[in-house]
């Protein structure tokens, strides 16, 4: 009787108690130009992305690209706009709106925010700063009286002193501009990373700053400015040799918690390991948590959970030691409100032969799990392919059940183009022959295919002249190639390709 009533009571809870998805996506709205996730947000159907992607049909590099995908990591539409996305925390969602901020990627340099629907149209956008001081970077943060605050870094122009110094916006809702202030650390050059407003109401921001030469040794800090902008205490982390941007959260009433580098002098590690500061509301470090390993880890943000501790994410060159050319991975951690170390998982791709860029953000999933954001760069077509990576995670950090410390990827789906997502190609794996089909609705002109080996030189190459054609590869070695399909010049899907018999 009394399991009769656990299991009735176990399955009247399972409604509750959402399964926990998990996949490992490539997504590129670009075709085969080269894009990186940087920052993500979780809404109600889906999540949102922000990246870094080359300008279409502009002079400028770099353009802002805003991606809306569904529970499933399938991407819904994407937007592009001209402006340089900062890596860390520059989007937020909030009333059905979407806040991003960053930089103009051309002209004079000032700090943007967009303020978009949630189908990525602007709603409105607006510049901050004096363009003659070259504003750059730029994260946001809302506060609890719903205005916002932007942290970016200022270049003063000084004659001989090409210096950088932190600089602070607050808007209002609708990006009215209400109050500015630069701070100057310690005459170095100083670099405003992330910001939050903390339960007591103090605005808190990180920092990386470093002497003028910014030469081997680097410093980080975290400062806290009042209501009215006046700085209310300033800790300096200790110098590192690692460039690393610390970033600050709060995990319970009384805790913030930043991330840095420490020194070790124990044999065979790390000289300089990542490292957890956890401070109180006025700036003294209570603890601290050091990474101290062989790998050579890097944190590059952390996401609190609320009066349970953290997550965090960055990169992992594992077995650099060992091995002459190490491996990076994307790397994931969880630590307690006790400051152990739960787990950490670091996750590499196998599919692409290519080389797997580290996770620059992670956010908490309504689920449990979590999701985390970076980038994968494909050698296998002989030019630069570089993917925007999404992984979604169990509660255990974990994308199969059970997983380990080190987990090689095999199944991540192939990068999706956006113009060729309905071009298919079959059977793979394949034996003597390979397919391509073309939407019956095919708008298509000129297309061309590229049998490509995994060393990047052109196997076999062909027209597509109908909507359905098929290749002979009965005389191609077994292994792993791809199929390039282009339009005039321009490439709009690339497949992979497994040949066995």
């Amino acid at each position: 009787m009394k399991v009769l009533i656990f299991l009735f009571f176990w399955a009247s809870l399972s409604p509750f108690c959402p399964a926990q998805n998990t996949f490992s996506k490539t997504i590129s709205n670009y075709p085969l130009d080269p894009e990186g996730a940087w920052t993500v947000a979780e809404v109600a159907d889906g999540y949102i992305i922000v990246s870094w992607g080359e300008c279409f049909g502009q002079d400028v590099l770099t353009c802002g690209v805003v991606s809306k995908l569904d529970k499933n990591g399938d991407i819904v539409w994407f937007k592009q706009f001209d402006f340089y996305p900062n890596a860390y925390s520059s989007l937020m969602v909030r009333e059905n709106k979407i806040y991003v901020s960053g930089c103009k990627n051309q002209g004079e340099k000032q700090l943007i925010l967009f303020c978009l629907d949630m189908n990525g149209n602007v709603i409105w956008q607006k510049e901050y700063g004096d363009p003659a001081q070259g504003e750059v970077g730029s994260t946001l943060a809302f506060s609890s009286d719903s205005t916002i605050i932007i942290s970016g870094t200022r270049r003063p122009n000084i004659t001989g002193m090409p210096r950088q110094i932190a600089y602070l916006v607050k808007t209002d809702i609708d990006g009215a501009i209400l109050d500015e202030h630069t701070y100057d650390f310690q005459n170095d050059q100083s670099v405003a990373v992330t910001n939050i407003e903390t339960t007591d109401g103090q605005t808190v921001f990180s920092y990386l700053a470093c002497p003028e030469s910014c030469f081997l040794e680097f410093s980080g800090g975290v400062a806290a400015v009042n209501t009215v902008g006046t700085l209310v205490w300033n800790l300096p982390l200790p110098f590192s040799y690692e460039p690393d941007r610390p970033h600050i959260i709060q995990t319970d009433a009384i805790t913030l918690v930043t991330n840095w580098h420490t020194k070790t002098v124990l044999p065979v590690h790390d000289l300089n390991p990542p490292a957890l500061f956890y401070l109180n509301k006025d700036g003294q470090i209570q603890d601290s948590l050091v990474f101290e390993n062989q790998t050579l880890k890097s944190i590059d943000d952390l996401e609190p959970v609320w009066e349970k501790g953290l997550v965090g994410c960055g990169s992992n060159y594992f077995d650099y030691i060992a091995v002459p050319s190490p491996e990076l991975g994307g790397w994931v951690f969880k630590v307690n409100k006790n400051k152990v170390l739960l787990w950490e998982r670091t996750y590499t791709d196998t599919a692409y032969q290519g080389r797997t860029g580290k996770f620059q953000s992670i956010a908490l999933a309504s689920d449990g799990g979590y999701i985390a954001v970076g980038h994968i760069v494909n050698n296998m077509t002989g030019v630069l392919e570089a993917h925007n990576w999404i992984l979604k995670l169990d509660s255990l950090g974990c994308l199969q059940p059970g997983c380990g410390e080190i987990n090689y990827i095999s199944e991540t789906e192939e990068a999706t183009f956006l113009k060729g997502r309905d071009i298919l190609v079959y059977p793979n794996p394949a034996n003597s022959f390979v397919n391509i089909q073309l939407p019956s609705e095919n708008t298509f002109k000129k297309l061309s295919a590229f049998l490509v080996s995994n060393k990047g030189s052109t196997i076999k190459q062909f027209l597509i002249d109908s909507n359905e054609i098929q290749i002979n590869i009965s005389d191609i070695e077994t292994g792993v190639y791809y199929l390039m399909i282009n339009q005039g010049n321009e490439i709009i899907t690339s497949k992979r390709i497994i040949i066995s018999r």
